[in-house]
């Protein structure tokens, strides 16, 4: 990884351009921290446009020294009510294996029964066939949304949606969502 760092390495779309994800890392059962702390700076270099931010989290970093002696509450509150009462928070999964796979079996169950008096959820989804498990989430979930499979429109498809709570379930067993997150 040293040497790849010294070459000026250009990746446009890393999602297609690396294979495999360093998932599996984990498996031979030692302290790989600094192997990935220097992965994640190859890719950086490699791929600047993986550092995007979403304008929400933006405004969201920008406010956070407020919202560390307030709590969270304050982020969930409707600006536009003068009463500043609460709303829903609007959470999203995002997976590729939102289907007979483990990361669907565990995450159904969550997806159905987190309350819909506190949370607005949207789930998204890569584009494949569609098993029990997935139109079970699809059912459960508020909105379900197929995403492109180019990065930088998936980015913007789920940035629209303005979520105060965005999760990846699956991250780093999939390309497509490592390089999302």
């Amino acid at each position: 990884v040293n040497e790849l760092l010294k070459q000026e390495l250009n990746l446009t779309e890393p999602e297609k351009e690396t294979g495999v994800t360093n998932f599996y890392f984990a498996y031979h059962g030692l302290n790989d921290r600094d192997l990935q702390i220097q992965l994640a700076k190859l890719y950086e270099q490699a791929c600047p446009e993986l550092l995007y931010t979403a304008p929400l989290v933006q405004r969201i970093n920008e406010r956070s020294i407020v919202t560390s002696f307030n709590g969270l509450n304050g982020l969930f509150q409707d600006n536009n009510d003068n009463k500043h009462e609460s709303r829903k928070i609007k959470i999203g999964f995002v997976s590729k294996f939102f289907k007979n796979h483990t990361i669907g079996k565990v995450m159904c169950g969550l997806i159905a029964n987190l309350s819909r008096e506190k949370f607005e959820v949207h789930v998204f989804f890569q584009p494949q066939k569609t098993d029990e498990i997935a139109l079970f989430i699809q059912q459960n979930a508020d909105h379900f949304e197929t995403l492109p499979l180019v990065l930088d429109k998936a980015r913007q498809h789920i940035a629209e949606k303005h979520l105060d709570i965005l999760c990846y379930p699956d991250i780093g067993m999939d390309s497509f969502s490592r390089f999302h997150a």
